[in-house]
């Protein structure tokens, strides 16, 4: 073999230290990406909780309405 086709031992080593560098990064964006999807998949479960929790606090608030304007009206009947 030619003498420029020789791979010699320290360019194996940095050969094989910049691959694992490489999958090493990639695998730390692979990771990060997918702590990203379970955060959007969390703000979306955390987003229709609280539209499901103002949604009944409305009814719960419509129904005291309802209740005092009850009472209001027994206490007026009571009155007269």
């Amino acid at each position: 073999m030619a003498e420029e086709t020789k791979v010699t031992l320290k360019m194996g080593l940095i050969a094989a230290a910049v691959a694992s560098l490489l999958v090493m990064i990639g695998g730390a964006i692979w990771n990060q990406q997918g702590r990203l999807v379970v955060l959007e998949t969390n703000y979306g479960h955390l987003c229709t909780s609280l539209n499901e929790i103002q949604t009944s606090q409305d009814k719960t608030f419509s129904a005291l309405m309802e209740v005092r304007d009850n009472q209001i009206r027994l206490q007026r009947m009571e009155k007269r």
